[in-house]
């Protein structure tokens, strides 16, 4: 008896009917939350009074005072009514009021305006022992905390180090920091302890940092993260990398097996770097190759070692590559150094057109 009635109740008259009824429910939704801005006994009346009063440049104190007296175990509203007794010098009921606050709540706002408020009344001693539970707490960007712990006093940096948490995210985040600032002596002690915490979800961030370490002289931690990289199987390939630097008609690959072929147009410049690696110190070491070249004219290549530092030193320097095996001893027990591979068009030849391709290179072991 039902199936005409239920021919004629189609899927989109459902939809019709159903329509309105959403309406009608996002409209109750939005009528109980007026109803509560404007009921005086709701403490979001009274916060919301507050906040018209800070409009009008009034003292917003009174209406949240009354927010707190509804609603005693919120801490938003303790919290801001600290802050407005801040901003009118009762500095009493200020830190009463921001102390309840962070009772309340074990989330970070609360934290971070008591916190705030030692920092602008130079209560160093309160402020640290705050810092440390904002630090653990804490989440997403830590950059504003980081930097108000940096510039307080009683420490700064250092002592913000020493009750930094161990989790990874926490020390990811204010090794961004470092690295921003350009802090690389700093920078890379957790950039090596990053590179042993990490569950391989930054190791792109953390391969770039050990070469922005490498390039500001920071060599020792970078070769250690990378080190711990390797060991851990997130990253496959040398460390420290050999380089290539971008030079006009030279173009130089890395294939694998560490193979090189380097492609020279004849346009080059007349002396240029065209591979170049920093190692660390070694003591007695040995650079060792195999070339085959295909040139029009005399290669011009050599190979240069050098110290590692901002006024370096040449401490051996090969003579002009041919084909076949070759080798350079060399003294790294000076510190860091960086090998390069050079062309210097030869005195009274045209530059050089044609392939290069290097085999078995690397840096062997220390020699006794």
């Amino acid at each position: 008896m039902y199936s005409g009635a239920l021919t004629k109740f189609s899927p989109t008259r459902a939809a019709q009917m159903a329509i309105p009824i959403a309406v009608l429910a996002l409209a109750a939704t939005e009528t109980a939350r007026r109803s509560l801005t404007v009921d005086p006994a709701s403490p979001k009346y009274w916060a919301k009074r507050a906040a018209e009063a800070e409009d009008r440049n009034e003292s917003p104190v009174a209406a949240l005072t009354r927010a707190v007296e509804l609603a005693p175990r919120e801490a938003i509203y303790a919290s801001r009514l600290g802050l407005a007794h801040e901003a009118e010098g009762e500095l009493v009921l200020a830190e009463f009021a921001l102390r309840r606050g962070a009772e309340l709540s074990r989330k970070y706002e609360p934290q971070w305006n008591l916190l705030n408020f030692f920092f602008r009344r130079a209560r160093w001693e309160e402020f640290w022992a705050q810092a440390a539970t904002a630090l653990a707490i804490s989440y997403g960007d830590r950059a504003a905390l980081f930097d108000l712990c940096s510039r307080a006093d009683g420490g700064g940096a250092e002592r913000l180090e020493r009750i930094l948490p161990e989790a990874h995210e926490v020390r990811f985040r204010y090794t961004a920091i470092l690295m921003g600032r350009s802090e690389y002596a700093r920078a890379g002690v957790y950039v090596e302890d990053l590179a042993g915490s990490t569950s391989g979800e930054d190791v792109v961030v953390l391969n770039a940092w050990c070469e922005a370490l490498l390039e500001n002289f920071e060599v020792g931690a970078a070769e250690r993260a990378w080190k711990t990289l390797r060991s851990r199987g997130l990253l496959t390939e040398d460390a420290p990398p050999w380089q290539t630097p971008d030079v006009k008609g030279a173009t130089v690959h890395g294939m694998p097996d560490g193979l090189w072929q380097i492609l020279l147009t004849g346009e080059q410049p007349e002396q240029c770097t065209l591979l170049t690696r920093v190692v660390g110190s070694h003591g007695r070491s040995r650079l060792e190759w195999t070339i085959e070249a295909k040139l029009s004219a005399s290669s011009g290549l050599t190979w240069l070692v050098e110290s590692y530092e901002r006024s370096p030193r040449v401490l051996a320097r090969s003579g002009e590559l041919r084909r076949g095996t070759g080798s350079l001893d060399f003294d790294a027990a000076g510190g860091p150094l960086r090998i390069t591979l050079q062309f210097k068009r030869p005195l009274g030849s045209v530059r050089a057109e044609g392939r290069v391709t290097i085999k078995d290179l690397r840096v062997t072991e220390p020699h006794p």
